[in-house]
């Protein structure tokens, strides 16, 4: 019997250090990035953020920015761009579809007003990062809540 014991407790451990790693290693280009649910549709979340831009021309990226918002060739997020007009920032965004009620909105990175991007989870310190999530959220996420009539979380 005390050999069995023996036996299993490495192949637990082994187990609960695999899964371990499955949970708090997440796959793909961005790992870091700070991610919001909304209980919408894809389409409807796109949509509001449109909707958003166009009542709040500030928000819209100037052309000389040279961005590119929408779904790439064989990507399944659709990018977007969010302007910062009292520092001259933009913020670089993605949204993708969770389930058909259910989407997610991640904040990737910002440009400096340098021409520098700063990527989350990367760039910034804890501090700055958490400043810079606040200022995304009251400059931008808030309205767009208020916009899609939904909660984001």
């Amino acid at each position: 019997m005390k050999k069995y014991i023996l036996i299993l407790i490495p192949i637990i451990l082994v187990i609960l250090f695999v899964l371990y790693i499955g949970f708090n290693i997440q796959p793909g280009s961005y790992v870091f990035s700070k991610k919001y649910e909304f209980k919408l549709s894809e389409s409807t979340l796109i949509e509001s953020i449109h909707k958003l831009k166009q009542v709040d021309s500030s928000l819209v990226v100037p052309e000389d920015y040279q961005t590119k918002e929408g779904r790439r060739e064989d990507r399944h997020w659709y990018y977007f761009y969010v302007f910062d007009s009292n520092k001259e920032r933009v913020y670089f965004c993605w949204v993708r579809s969770k389930t058909n009620s259910i989407t997610t909105l991640a904040l990737i990175s910002i440009r400096e007003p340098t021409g520098k991007w700063k990527a989350f989870g990367r760039d910034f310190t804890k501090e700055e990062e958490k400043l810079e999530i606040k200022e995304f959220e009251n400059n931008f996420l808030n309205e767009l809540k208020k916009m899609g009539n939904s909660e984001g979380n």
